[in-house]
């Protein structure tokens, strides 16, 4: 059973929101990517105007600095991962 989730700080580094969620089976990869997309999400939906994203998974990193192939099995949530990040 895979669980993913996060939290958002202020500035000082004081608790603001978080959230966390049992998606079934999974990879650590593509849990990775769901956090990351629902921690986009969310902080945009918070206002927040600058974000520094701490992940788990350097691959993740890696994904999001060099998109890949469209057929990769993960392409739709980098995607909207990176639509997330240039709408800003």
């Amino acid at each position: 059973m895979v669980l993913w989730g996060g939290l958002i700080r202020d500035e000082r580094g004081d608790y603001v929101w978080g959230f966390m969620l049992k998606i079934g089976y999974t990879d650590s990869l593509q849990a990775e990517f769901c956090g990351v997309r629902k921690g986009l999400h969310l902080a945009r939906r918070l206002g927040v105007p600058k974000l520094i994203m701490e992940l788990d998974v350097m691959l993740a990193v890696c994904f999001l600095n060099h998109p890949f192939d469209d057929i990769h099995p993960l392409n739709t949530l980098v995607r909207d991962c990176l639509a997330v990040i240039i709408e800003g």
